[in-house]
């Protein structure tokens, strides 16, 4: 394959934020999805010679980014684990991450553009206090206390709305979720 600088400056530009949403949505810190993003192309224009006969870019690029959430969210189960500090909401948080990521056959069915317009549409059509309440606890990483407290709701209603939220999303997008 012959990446020249110019092909990689635009298929940098065209997917870099794509692919940052898409480690975003497996390790929630968005720090961490940009550098894990940048390492990739990085690790890509370093081998650009050896990888005669790739012809999908972009899913390779993808592969890159998988692998690198996957080791990111070991090492932080790791971590996590070593300092005693591994609440139950974590641990499911980070295996199921591990788990929809380790599962091969969600390669083969992930059309990113696809996910993520079905995924905004769904968010548009959820019910407001739904909606702020799913994005507080996902976008802005809010416990449930916190939750609860900035829209004067109960516990267990935020619990229910995050639940409501998640049913609402696993059924426009049942057909990209493993099974």
């Amino acid at each position: 394959m012959q990446l020249t600088a110019e092909a990689f400056g635009r298929l940098f530009l065209e997917c870099r934020s794509s692919f940052e949403n898409i480690a975003f949505s497996y390790i929630n810190d968005s720090d961490a999805a940009k550098d894990i993003v940048t390492d990739s192309f990085m690790y890509l224009w370093e081998h650009r010679e050896t990888l005669e006969g790739e012809d999908n870019i972009k899913g390779y690029l993808y592969m890159c980014v998988r692998a690198r959430c996957i080791s990111h969210l070991r090492k932080q189960q790791t971590l996590l684990k070593a300092k005693n500090e591994l609440s139950d909401e974590a641990r499911w948080r980070i295996e199921t991450s591990l788990g929809a990521l380790s599962d091969s056959g969600l390669s083969d069915r992930l059309y990113r553009e696809e996910i993520l317009q079905i995924f905004n549409n769904e968010l548009v059509r959820m019910p407001k206090l739904t909606k702020d309440i799913f994005l507080a606890s996902r976008e802005e990483e809010m416990t449930y206390m916190q939750i609860a407290a900035r829209f004067n709701v109960s516990r267990r209603k935020v619990t229910s709305e995050i639940q409501r939220a998640l049913k609402l999303l696993r059924r426009s997008l049942k057909d990209y979720l493993c099974k």
